[in-house]
């Protein structure tokens, strides 16, 4: 399907051609923003790449001396628990099927094959160990983990020894961390090891995904049906630096899904660090049965300086008269495989970014993808990141995932500028790709000159002063219609905004910003847009780790912050607002620290020290979903009833009504 020197001459040579989107890279990012464009906007494509192929690194072809299939790049095996990517993959399942595959991998250790990842049958066999069950095998492995700090796991061997323990550490995965990154572990961050999968079962598989499968003719021939519609183009043995002048004026944008550091070499920035692999193939044509085991087995040690052999014949139980295996050495030279997880390079990356942001706004160019947004991604999880991507800068969902279409929902930005309490607003308050995101500041100055991006409008004309408002909350203490301070005022529009016109006409979600918040990363309404497609509801980030996650010592921090312990703040008086009695009605109501422990309403488990305390001044609300306001109706009962500190308030008002709240990484702050 794909006749790369004729469509390499064609785009050298067609110089009126132009195209709605140039995407560079035929890898999964690539193919599948393709096929989105084609599919649902009906827009025209050039797919550049580099290589001789499509797929990128999953590029399989039949061996000529074995007629065995097998990667170019290392074994690929494809799982996932992500439904819509499941859906995905499976839209040409009736010209390219996908068929169930356990994958299993062995590792040869101190003479022994033993299964990886650890299980009861790994711990039996290396430690003389008499593990018979599940509980068994909890309480060993409770007994053999280290502990990280409070504040999480320092690096990628701390990591490694809190998951299975200072023992098998050293056999299996300390060497093997040194090969695989040339660097020991304690130089590596916690993410590297933060992966590992323990057993505590006999279970032998690598993977534990809902779905695992492989394409039953490869996957070569899957991408080829991704890229079969009419609108897309693809050039093949072309690099796009080499074309790049030319498509000036061509590309109605360009997608870029290489290394981002190659695409800005000019801008004297240091080189990202990348680690490759180097593949020793060897054919034995005369071998009818196995050369191994098992397709993968992992060599941890130093006796040998390959990390692993794949013997591909294993994969779909292939039949032939000889078999291929491929030796793989990890180097530091050759093609870029995994971006390297320091802090260096995580540094170094958001300077790179940077530069990305200006290039969307500027040349409408965006990076997506393994080596454009430096991060290792599993198979389905770059699916889904270019799903996600294209929703983004489409605002167009899909409906599963077949060819109709509907809008994104709308978005809004809330905030307050009152008096004293949140006196200017940050312009602009976000990256400005984001036009489409309606902007609303409520305040007390409406005259006020607040340029920029926001929609001004008065504090009165929300409900807030209503006769209906000050009946109902004629009860409390904090009660706008008799705390007047602007802080008070604040919160009604934080957390009782689905009750304000202008909010329930132009808003299905709202991200409630304090006024001195900058949303400053490209991917924040991505991820946004990404979470409330998977049905979440409620986004917030985790504290900061001086809090450790800890009602009580936010409580104790906010009686030295004068605002909520004085009778006088922001120019206006307010009644003593008492914190240490909220916290202690809290315990008295059966709240309790580190509440989502071992209690069955609550299907989830400690994600970080932090988990349990959030910063409320940047919130996301589905404001369509009853739940949510369920919860905010709670959350303005606290504040009506105890005080303004918010930030004490939304963890009870979380347990109060069941509602789960969606954790923001930090990197989209």
């Amino acid at each position: 399907m794909v006749d790369g020197q004729m469509r390499q001459t064609n785009l050298r040579m067609q110089g009126n051609k132009a195209w709605d989107v140039c995407i560079v890279g035929a890898g999964l990012s690539g193919t599948v923003l393709a096929e989105r464009y084609a599919t649902l906007l009906n827009k025209t494509s050039i797919v550049i790449e580099k290589r001789h192929h499509i797929g990128g690194n999953c590029y399989d072809y039949i061996d000529h001396d074995t007629n065995i299939l097998m990667n170019e790049y290392g074994a690929h095996l494809f799982h996932t628990n992500i439904e819509r990517v499941w859906s995905y993959v499976n839209k040409w399942a009736r010209h390219a099927p996908w068929v169930r595959w356990d994958h299993e991998v062995l590792g040869w250790v101190q003479g022994k094959l033993v299964p990886i990842p650890v299980n009861i049958k790994t711990v039996n066999t290396l430690l003389n160990g008499n593990i018979s069950n599940t509980k068994e095998m909890d309480d060993w492995l409770k007994n053999v983990q280290g502990h990280c700090p409070a504040t999480g796991c320092r690096n990628a061997e701390e990591m490694a020894i809190h998951r299975v323990g200072k023992q098998l550490y050293n056999l299996i995965f300390k060497d093997y961390t040194l090969k695989q990154w040339g660097v020991s572990p304690e130089r590596l961050d916690a993410e590297v090891t933060a992966r590992i999968p323990v057993r505590n079962s006999f279970d032998p598989r690598y993977f534990s995904d809902r779905y695992q499968a492989l394409p039953a003719h490869g996957y070569s021939h899957w991408f080829n049906h991704v890229l079969s519609n009419s609108k897309i183009n693809v050039v093949v043995n072309t690099d796009f630096f080499d074309v790049q002048t030319s498509l000036h004026g061509r590309c109605g944008k360009t997608i870029f899904t290489g290394p981002i550091d190659k695409y800005f070499a000019a801008s004297g920035l240091p080189k990202l660090e990348y680690r490759s692999i180097r593949f020793e193939k060897i054919v034995m044509s005369q071998l009818p049965g196995y050369f191994q085991e098992a397709s993968v087995v992992n060599y941890p040690g130093t006796d040998v300086d390959f990390t692993r052999i794949v013997e591909y014949k294993h994969f779909l139980r292939q039949r032939s008269t000889g078999t291929v295996v491929v030796k793989e050495f990890s180097s530091d030279d050759g093609d870029p495989y995994y971006p390297v997880p320091n802090k260096r390079n995580k540094d170094l990356y958001a300077a790179y970014r940077k530069l990305a942001v200006s290039a969307a706004a500027v040349n409408n160019t965006h990076f997506v993808g393994r080596l454009a947004n430096y991060k290792y991604f599993n198979m389905d999880a770059a699916v889904d990141n270019a799903l996600s991507f294209f929703t983004y800068l489409e605002g167009v969902n899909h409906i599963d995932l077949g060819d109709s279409k509907k809008r994104l929902p709308r978005i809004c930005g809330v905030t307050v500028v009152l008096g004293g309490y949140e006196k200017t607003l940050k312009q602009p308050p976000m990256p400005q790709s984001y036009k489409s995101w309606k902007l609303y500041a409520f305040t007390d100055r409406p005259d006020a000159l607040f340029p920029g991006e926001w929609t001004v409008a008065d504090i009165k004309s929300t409900p807030i002063f209503s006769p209906e408002v000050c009946n109902e909350t004629s009860w409390a203490f904090n009660s706008p219609c008799k705390n007047k301070n602007p802080m008070n005022i604040g919160k009604y529009v934080k957390t009782q905004m689905y009750k304000i016109p202008a909010i329930q006409t132009n808003c299905d979600v709202a991200v409630w910003m304090d006024a001195t918040v900058k949303i400053q990363s490209t991917d924040f309404f991505q991820v946004v847009a990404d979470r409330l497609e998977k049905g979440n509801n409620l986004l917030v980030f985790e504290h900061q780790p001086d809090r450790r996650g800890r009602i009580d010592t936010e409580v104790a921090v906010s009686l030295g912050v004068g605002r909520y312990t004085v009778k006088h703040a922001y120019g206006h008086p307010q009644p003593y607002q008492d914190v240490r009695a909220q916290y202690r009605n809290y315990l008295a109501e059966g709240f309790k620290e580190h509440w989502w422990e071992n209690d069955t309403r609550f299907n989830m488990t400690k994600k970080s020290p932090q988990f349990g305390m959030w910063v409320t001044c940047l919130v996301v609300l589905d404001l369509r979903r009853e739940e949510t306001k369920r919860f905010l109706d709670v959350w303005w009962h606290e504040n009506l009833r105890h005080s303004t500190q918010d930030q004490i308030g939304f963890p009870y008002a979380i347990w109060k009504t069941k509602t789960m709240p969606t954790s923001l990484p930090d990197k989209e702050w």
